[in-house]
């Protein structure tokens, strides 16, 4: 099975699932939140503090540094731990009414930009060294120039997605996918 260092689809139903046993059978409901945040933290620290003695051993026996990114990829058991530390985290937290309303405006969008900024066009014109430049900036101005950069894309890639969401609307592309499911149903499972 081919995982693709967590950049596949099979990796993706694999956290959907394990989303969906935790939503399903999780027994957590007395734990406080801030519990999931200290296991979040031990993990974290866990992986990095393994990540630099596997690449000062590896250098020490064999001259070059070797698996070092082994427990720091996508679909690593602690980072996936840790995943999980965050998921439970904030499905304790308690917010207010306006950053629900702000997060459930922006979350049905999340997944467009991650699909859009993860497209081969987009990654490959993004990935072709246009932010070099940055590493040649004094600190204060690089941290400003990546974060405004960052925050620059994701809106870019939640206004498409948002666009897409209305033509949706629009053109009642929800209701005729439905309808048309319901026929499927109807004529070959009935």
């Amino acid at each position: 099975m081919e995982l693709n260092d967590g950049y596949s689809a099979i990796w993706l139903m694999i956290l959907y699932l394990v989303g969906g046993y935790i939503r399903k059978y999780g027994q957590h409901e007395k734990r406080k939140a801030v519990r999931y945040l200290v296991g979040y933290f031990i993990v974290i620290g866990f992986t990095w503090l393994s990540k630099l003695f596997i690449e000062n051993l590896t250098l020490h026996f064999l001259g070059e540094v070797r698996a070092g990114n082994y427990l720091i990829s996508y679909k690593s058991p602690t980072i996936l731990l840790a995943a999980v530390c965050m998921l439970l985290f904030f499905e304790k937290i308690r917010i207010s009414l306006l950053w629900e309303r702000m997060i459930s405006f922006f979350s049905p969008m999340a997944f467009g930009v991650y699909l859009i900024h993860n497209h081969p066009l987009v990654a490959s014109y993004l990935m072709k060294d246009r932010f070099v430049d940055y590493a040649s900036y004094p600190w204060v101005v690089e941290i400003i120039a990546v974060l405004g950069t960052s925050i620059s894309i994701n809106l870019i890639c939640y206004t498409i997605d948002f666009i897409r969401l209305e033509c949706f609307k629009k053109l009642h592309i929800r209701q005729r996918l439905d309808s048309f499911e319901q026929r499927v149903k109807e004529k070959y499972f009935s």
